[in-house]
């Protein structure tokens, strides 16, 4: 049998970060006695799990007014499954950028769930530290 050392846990372990996770209050369909709905209080987490990007600096899409912008998707790699679209996720790190659960699917044989990301609440560029 394949030895896929435990799934291959140690480099989630090495690309692990702390994350902040709250998932949305629901509309419990049910109301008070004044009639207004009763939503469910939305539910935060503290996990220790990997972002990762999927990028590929060959996959490019030419920018209407000149220049090329780099495509690509990034996937919150989750031990626990079940967190719903609209999903927040902030790196503890960084907790000026908020990202949402836009889609999700399971990988059983490594016990994993990976969650598109999309950036949310960013009305401004940021500058590209890399470049200095």
């Amino acid at each position: 049998m394949f030895d896929n050392f435990d799934n291959f846990s140690f480099i989630d372990d090495m690309l692990a970060e702390p994350l902040t996770i709250t998932v949305p209050g629901v509309d419990t369909r049910k109301r008070d006695e004044h009639g207004h709905p009763i939503i469910e209080e939305a539910k935060t987490f503290k996990v220790e799990e990997a972002i990762v990007n999927n990028t590929n600096p060959n996959f490019q899409i030419d920018m209407g007014v000149g220049g090329t912008q780099t495509v690509g998707t990034l996937y919150w790699r989750s031990k626990t499954s079940g967190y719903p679209k609209g999903t927040q996720v902030v790196r503890d790190e960084q907790p000026n950028i908020n990202y949402e659960v836009t889609a999700y699917a399971d990988d059983p044989a490594a016990g994993l769930t990976y969650y598109s990301l999309k950036e949310v609440g960013a009305n401004e560029q940021r500058p590209n530290l890399d470049q200095f």
